[in-house]
Order: C-alpha cells, then structure tokens, then sequence
C-alpha cells in the first residue's frame, strides 16, 4: 500500500490552498470548492465542506473541526519554520 495523499476539510478553500501552496512552493489548482497540490509522490487535497459532501454525501456530519498532523522531513527546523511563519497563517 502507498500513500496516494491526503484530504484537508474546510470552511475556507482559497486561504488554505494559498497557505500550502506558499509553504510548500507549489501551485494550488481548483477553485473555492476545491484545491489540489501535487506534491512528488502524493497530491494534498483541499476541499469545501459543501463540496466533500457533494462528492460523498454525509461524509462530514458529526466530524467537527479536528486537529490533524502533517509531517515532513526538513534539514534545518529552524529555518523551516522561519520561512512558514512569513507564509502568514493558515485559517
């Protein structure tokens, strides 16, 4: 099995995409439903709650606003996290 990627559910598409896309320096392609970022070796998915439940119907209901972790390997945390505060906020 190989990880394909991975779905980030919001409430805000374009100020998600923008943020990953800044902080992983690649394009965000889609619109304020849903996002897409290729990323070598899998795709982060952004989509709308509307529109996850339009693609699967009842998908979300009772799942709340959770907390998610993403990992990446980096050389220097320091500097990483220097460049993604600039990034600005994700909301």
């Amino acid at each position: 099995m190989k990880l394909a990627g991975i779905c980030l559910i919001t409430e805000n598409v374009p100020v998600l995409a923008d943020f990953h896309s800044r902080a992983l320096g690649v394009q965000a392609v889609g619109d304020d439903t849903h996002a897409e970022l290729r990323i070598e070796g899998a795709s982060m998915a952004i989509f709308s709650v509307e529109g996850m439940e339009g693609m699967a119907p009842h998908s979300t209901r009772g799942a709340g606003h959770g907390g998610v972790t993403i990992m990446f390997e980096v050389k220097d945390a320091d500097t990483e996290y220097a460049r993604l505060q600039a990034c600005g906020r994700a909301s």
